[in-house]
């Protein structure tokens, strides 16, 4: 099976400060600045927005809003264009922190 990743800093495939590593992460993005995305599908529908964190599987997966931070699997995955949203789940679906 072929890895499929993108892995970015400034100048190379995804635009300013933005890093992405896992399969489809970050995948839209054409002018959002600061975002980092780590694992399978993060922060997919992002196209310009800035400032989004995720980290696990499928976190932040339909968001457009801006400075989001998800950690977890699903974390936020619902999560569209509402803006400062922060939430740490387990992989048991439990949510452990929420802030908005």
């Amino acid at each position: 099976m072929k890895r499929q990743s993108r892995q970015s800093t400034t100048g190379r495939g995804n635009p300013g400060l933005t890093t992405a590593e896992g399969l489809n992460a970050l995948k839209n993005l054409t002018s959002g600045i600061g975002n980092s995305a780590f694992g399978w599908y993060c922060l997919f529908s992002d196209t310009t927005a800035s400032y989004n964190t995720a980290l696990a599987l499928g976190i932040l997966t339909l968001t457009t809003g801006a400075a989001n931070t998800a950690s977890g699997v699903a974390a936020l995955i619902l999560n569209t264009r509402d803006e400062e949203h922060r939430e740490w789940s387990r992989c048991d679906g439990v949510q452990h922190y929420r802030q908005r």
